[in-house]
């Protein structure tokens, strides 16, 4: 009886695929690290300039971003040194 064999995906594509997955992953992963430091950034900023407690800024922080996620983005979580 004849050994069927089966043709496997070439190398090359293999490795291109592997890259993609790659660059996904590490501009996910860039995503999430920029985030966590705009909140910093923004709790940082309202300890600082306004006074508050950490649990409080945290809050506002949240707040802040969730109502109005551009402005924090461009602005880089420091949303309480924004001239008014």
């Amino acid at each position: 009886m004849p050994v069927q064999v089966r043709p496997r995906a070439p190398l090359k594509v293999n490795k291109i695929i592997l890259i993609f997955f790659i660059i996904i992953f590490a501009s996910s992963c860039s995503e999430i690290s920029k985030e966590e430091k705009y909140i910093k950034n923004c709790v940082k900023d309202g300890m600082k300039l306004k006074g508050m407690e950490e649990y409080l800024t945290v809050k506002a922080c949240e707040l802040a971003k969730k109502q109005n996620p551009d402005v924090f983005n461009y602005y880089e979580g420091k949303i309480f040194s924004i001239k008014r």
